[in-house]
């Protein structure tokens, strides 16, 4: 037994952890593609991002996201700026990170929008040894962890006819392939991720939008497929101005049904993650709740001329 819990605190020293991610992949726009910031639909953009999932199998895996996105802010030049912090399990295996980015629109013409972008990331990851319960002593290597982080990304928005607007996304994460590893002894570089993800907007009526969600992620032999619907109304209310209902499908894991509401500067989006994977007989079906809120504001007039419809959401 104790050779067994020896090699499991061993493979914690060796191994990468899973980057903090989110159901909500659209919203957390420096986790998905650093030149999404090129792209909001106000002028700055404030956002609260909260996940909290596998509360019924283990302690809960918690992760949380603060943003701040300014658009065109200096020399058409935007910039966005992320704290996060993510906290694993029981040996409270935490991530810590500040991203920047910086994002260009260097084609705006013709109904086709490119813009390109880039962020560096400075991160810190711990792991609580004292939580992890062993027969005996053992000698352990470091409990800290600081790396830098580098990604690259770029998207094209593409207004089809006056009905359909396409958004597709590529960017690549961990450039730099920082060191994981707390065995100063051990080399373990971090793989690199690449991202895909599109998004297809359609005119239903002048009340009703429908946006096709699609998202793919890669790094080394781990993958993620997610892909949906979600339905926008404008609502005749003084109060209350869109609502949104949706749902996405995580391949061979959840059912991930959502809602949202758009209340003037704020929309608020609930999500939660149905399980659905063999791991469902623990979980009992139990996912994770996820909750987002986005506070937009402009100070800018709109060019007309250059103005097509973008959904709030994205």
């Amino acid at each position: 037994m104790r050779q067994i819990i020896f090699i499991f605190i061993f493979s914690i020293t060796t191994l990468y952890a899973q980057d903090p991610h989110f159901s909500q992949f659209n919203i957390a726009k420096l986790n998905l593609n650093p030149s999404l910031t090129a792209l909001i639909s106000s002028d700055y953009q404030a956002l609260l991002h909260r996940k909290s999932q596998w509360g019924s199998v283990t302690d809960p895996f918690k992760t949380l996201a603060v943003s701040f996105y300014a658009k065109e802010y200096y020399k058409q030049l935007s910039f966005g700026f992320n704290f996060i912090h993510d906290e694993s399990g029981l040996s409270s295996f935490n991530t810590t990170g500040v991203n920047t980015s910086i994002s260009k629109s260097i084609i705006n013409k013709n109904n086709s929008i490119i813009s390109v972008g880039t962020l560096i990331g400075a991160y810190q990851r711990s792991i609580d040894y004292t939580s992890i319960i062993l027969l005996e002593e053992e000698q352990f290597f470091n409990d800290n962890l600081f790396f830098l982080d580098f990604a690259i990304g770029g998207v094209l928005s593409q207004k089809i006819n006056n009905k359909n607007i396409l958004e597709f996304g590529l960017s690549a994460y961990h450039l730099n392939q920082p060191q994981q590893s707390f065995n100063t002894n051990i080399d373990s570089k971090m793989p690199i991720k690449f991202n895909t993800h599109l998004t297809g907007t359609h005119i239903l009526s002048s009340d009703f939008l429908l946006n096709t969600l699609f998202f793919y992620s890669e790094q080394q032999n781990v993958n993620e497929l997610l892909y949906g619907m979600d339905l926008i109304s404008s609502i005749d209310n003084t109060f209350l101005d869109e609502i949104l209902v949706g749902v996405l499908i995580r391949d061979n894991d959840a059912v991930i049904p959502k809602i949202g509401f758009v209340f003037e500067k704020f929309n608020v989006l609930l999500s939660y993650d149905v399980n659905i994977s063999k791991l469902s007989k623990a979980s009992n079906n139990y996912g994770g709740l996820e909750f987002s809120l986005i506070y937009s504001w402009s100070t800018k007039k709109p060019i007309l001329e250059k103005i097509y419809i973008c959904p709030k959401y994205l």
